[in-house]
C-alpha cells in the first residue's frame, strides 16, 4: 500500500512522526472513509493497527510506504472481515521503520454510522 505524499523534508537524525490525525471526526464510513494523516521526517514502513477501546485488534494495514514529509493513508471504517465496525471510538497506534531507528504513535477516531 502506498501512501499519498504531500510534502516536507526532514533532516532529524531521529525517526519522528509530528502530526498523526484522523479527519473527519467523527466520520460515517457509510458516506466517506476515514483519512489518518501522517508527518514524518524520514522515508519508513509502517504498520497501522485500528483497535477497540477493549484493545481488540480490528483491522492491520501493513507495509504502508512512508516517505518524508505529509502523507496519508485511509481507512473505510471495516474490519478485517469486511464489515462496518460498530459505532465507537477507535484507537489508531502506527508503528514505523527505517533503518534501525522505529517509532510508535496512537490517536483516536470516532466512528458513527447513519444513513446513506
Amino acid at each position: 500500500k502506498k501512501a499519498k505524499k504531500f510534502s516536507g523534508e526532514g533532516t532529524n537524525k531521529n525517526l519522528e512522526i509530528s502530526e498523526f490525525v484522523p479527519y473527519p471526526s467523527p466520520f460515517n464510513p457509510i458516506k466517506e472513509p476515514a483519512h489518518i494523516r501522517i508527518d514524518i521526517n524520514r522515508d519508513a514502513i509502517g504498520d497501522v493497527y485500528i483497535l477497540d477501546l477493549a484493545a481488540n485488534p480490528v483491522k492491520t494495514i501493513n507495509n504502508v510506504n512512508l516517505t518524508t514529509g505529509l502523507n496519508e493513508i485511509e481507512w473505510d471504517g471495516k474490519n478485517s472481515s469486511g464489515r462496518i465496525c460498530n459505532n465507537g471510538v477507535y484507537s489508531i497506534v502506527i508503528k514505523a521503520k527505517s533503518g534501525n531507528l522505529s517509532v510508535e504513535r496512537y490517536t483516536k477516531v470516532m466512528l458513527i454510522k447513519g444513513e446513506k
